[in-house]
C-alpha cells in the first residue's frame, strides 16, 4: 500500500497498519535475512556502465521480461503454496487473513516489479557469458553493499536480498512472514474490514519475496537483487530500452548525487582489443571522480 492510499484511510486504520509493518519488519520483508557481502558484483555491457557512470543510476528490469520467463511462476507458486496450507480454519482472524492475503498476492502479483541483479562472483566466466555474450566489451562492476544498502533504503516498496534457491529455505522465508502475520491478526483480533488493508500489504511483502525465490538449479548463480513494487499508474520513473530488438521496461533507480558512487572495482573483457578497453574504462572512472583502477578480467575468452 503507498502513502497515497494510506492518507485516504482513517487515523485508526492508519495506525493499525503501522503497528502492522513495525511488528512483520524483523523478519526479512523489509531488510535482509541474511547480511550482504561486503561488495556485490554487477555484470554488464558498455552502454550499461556508461549509463551507471555518467547518469549516476542503475537499471532494474521489469520482471515480465526477464531472461528466464519462467521465474514468476516459480516463485508465486511457492507463495500460494504457503498461503494455502494456513486458509482452514474459516473463523480465526489469521485464517482470514491468509485467504485474503492470498488474493491479493494473485492481484498484485500482476504490479510493476523489477529487479536489478548481482552476484557474488567476481570474474566468473559463467556470469561474463550470461551478461553481453558477444559484445565487444562488458564489465563486471564490484558494489560496495554498506553504500548501497543506504541507497535502496530511500526508496520506498524497494529492497535489496539475498535470492533464496534451497526449497525448504524458501517456504521457510514465506511462512516466517505469514505467521508473525497471523499472530498480529489475531493479537489486534482484527475485524473483516480491518483485514483487507492488512492483507494488501502483507501481499505487498509476499509479491517482492516472490522475486527472491528461485530454482534450485540456479543455485551457483550466488545472486543477491534489489526488488522494487512500482505502481502502475506512476511511470515517471520507468524508462524502455530497445537495443536488443526488443522494448523492455526498466525502473532507474537513481544514485543520489550526494552519494559517491559505491563501485569498489572494475573488470573489463574485451578479447578483441583489451589495452584500449581498460584505457576507456580508465578515463570514464576518472572523468566522474572514481578513484577505482579498471582491471582486465583473468578470463581470456567466455563466448
Amino acid at each position: 500500500m503507498d502513502d497515497d492510499q494510506i492518507r485516504t484511510l482513517t487515523s485508526d486504520l492508519k495506525a493499525l497498519l503501522r503497528r502492522f509493518e513495525r511488528y512483520v519488519a524483523g523478519v526479512g520483508t523489509q531488510v535482509p535475512v541474511v547480511a550482504p557481502p561486503r561488495v556485490v558484483y554487477h555484470y554488464t555491457s558498455a552502454d550499461g556502465f556508461s549509463g551507471i557512470l555518467t547518469q549516476r543510476l542503475l537499471r532494474a528490469t521489469n520482471f515480465s521480461f526477464m531472461n528466464d520467463p519462467s521465474e514468476v511462476g516459480y516463485g508465486r507458486s511457492v507463495v500460494e503454496q504457503v498461503l494455502k496450507a494456513h486458509k482452514s480454519d474459516p473463523h480465526a482472524a489469521s485464517s482470514h487473513l491468509a485467504r485474503r492475503a492470498l488474493a491479493n498476492v494473485r492481484a498484485q502479483i500482476l504490479a510493476e516489479m523489477y529487479v536489478c541483479c548481482f552476484t557474488t562472483l567476481s570474474d566468473d566466466i559463467s556470469q561474463w557469458r550470461a551478461y553481453g555474450s558477444g559484445a565487444a566489451a562488458r564489465y563486471c562492476l564490484g558494489f560496495d553493499t554498506e553504500i548501497l544498502s543506504k541507497l535502496v533504503a530511500k526508496h520506498p516498496d524497494t529492497v535489496f536480498d539475498r535470492v533464496v534457491y534451497d526449497e525448504r529455505a524458501q517456504a521457510g522465508r514465506v511462512t516466517a512472514v505469514l505467521i508473525k502475520a497471523m499472530e498480529f491478526a489475531e493479537m489486534e483480533k482484527l475485524s473483516p474490514a480491518e483485514i483487507e488493508p492488512v492483507a494488501e500489504v502483507l501481499a505487498s511483502y509476499l509479491v517482492r519475496l516472490v522475486c527472491l525465490l528461485k530454482s534450485p538449479a540456479y543455485h551457483a548463480e550466488e545472486e543477491w537483487r534489489i526488488v522494487t513494487v512500482r505502481a502502475q499508474a506512476n511511470t515517471a520513473e520507468i524508462a524502455f530500452d530497445a537495443s536488443r530488438g526488443t522494448i523492455k521496461p526498466y525502473w532507474r533507480l537513481q544514485l543520489a548525487n550526494r552519494w559517491r558512487l559505491p563501485i569498489s572495482s572494475v573488470r573489463v573483457l574485451a578479447p578483441s582489443r583489451p589495452q584500449a578497453a581498460v584505457k576507456a574504462a580508465d578515463l570514464m572512472l576518472r572523468s566522474v571522480g572514481i578513484p577505482v583502477q579498471a582491471q582486465y578480467s583473468s578470463v581470456p575468452y567466455a563466448e
